[in-house]
């Protein structure tokens, strides 16, 4: 819960226009993210038996990459081509 409410935190001050803090807050919100996904992790360890748990957390590491690549990249492309049309309109 504390790391939920972390992420939500951090990720709050990203949507603010403030050159001063940037840096700041783009590490607050990985550390939030990274803070996340110990915690998860840890309860993903609990409820699965030792037999199975290394290939579970893999499987679940592989996943969260594959899901993370494809939104990184469209995040990449509409910030690109945000940026591209406020230099186009100044």
């Amino acid at each position: 819960m504390t790391a939920g409410l972390l992420v939500l935190a951090a990720s709050a001050g990203l949507f603010f226009r403030s050159r001063s803090s940037r840096s700041a807050r783009k590490v607050l919100a990985i550390t939030g993210i990274i803070a996340l996904q110990v915690v998860l992790s840890g309860y993903l360890h609990d409820a699965m038996p030792s037999s199975i748990r290394a290939g579970a957390s893999s499987m679940v590491s592989t996943a969260s990459m594959l899901v993370f690549l494809p939104v990184a990249l469209g995040f990449g492309v509409v910030a690109g081509m945000r940026a591209f049309s406020a230099r186009r309109g100044s």
